[in-house]
């Protein structure tokens, strides 16, 4: 009983810690880097061009937790559908033949944690250009998990299982559309 105070000490600096830990440094947004897919299997490729649109992303500001933009979510799908030869060509115009529009709409992040669970969803839609048509659309949910082994501040941390909830999500989208009959 005489160490009981000792103890209630050691605790809650280490809790002290802990939350040091996990608040210190500054929030750092997710980079298209790490959510690019690659080495993806394709069922085939899609002999089509394509543009990408991206929305309901958002900026990381100094106190939040890492975010994914819309430019840095379209940077990766752009950078993964290259790499991957689903289409022939990706455009910056109207003249392409289908539309990919990918809306996140849902993530979900841990305030505090050794191991970081992000899980994340989007709304993934095909349209042809030609007559305005959705061919194809889904929601699509992922996650990842980022621990201590993968970065010590928890700010890291949280980015890390951001990008690799937004990687795997991309690389679904992209398996899921390379399955599609255009």
């Amino acid at each position: 009983m005489k160490y009981q105070p000792h103890i209630r000490t050691a605790f809650l600096l280490a809790c002290f810690i802990l939350v040091v830990n996990q608040l210190s440094g500054c929030a750092s947004a997710s980079k298209s880097v790490g959510m690019t897919a690659e080495n993806i299997d394709l069922q085939h490729r899609q002999p089509y061009s394509v543009q990408v649109q991206v929305s309901g992303g958002h900026d990381t500001g100094a106190l939040e937790r890492s975010q994914i933009s819309n430019e840095a979510f379209a940077e990766a799908l752009v950078t993964s559908i290259e790499k991957s030869k689903l289409f022939t060509e990706i455009k910056q115009d109207e003249n392409a033949d289908y539309l990919l529009h990918v809306v996140l709409f849902d993530l979900e992040q841990p305030m505090f944690g050794g191991a970081f669970e992000v899980r994340m969803e989007a709304a993934w839609m095909l349209i042809n250009r030609s007559n305005g048509e959705t061919v194809w659309k889904k929601s699509i949910k992922s996650q990842h998990t980022a621990g201590v082994s993968d970065a010590f501040a928890g700010v890291t941390r949280i980015r890390l299982a951001t990008e690799g909830a937004a990687k795997n999500n991309i690389a679904q989208g992209i398996d899921l559309l390379s399955k599609l009959d255009l």
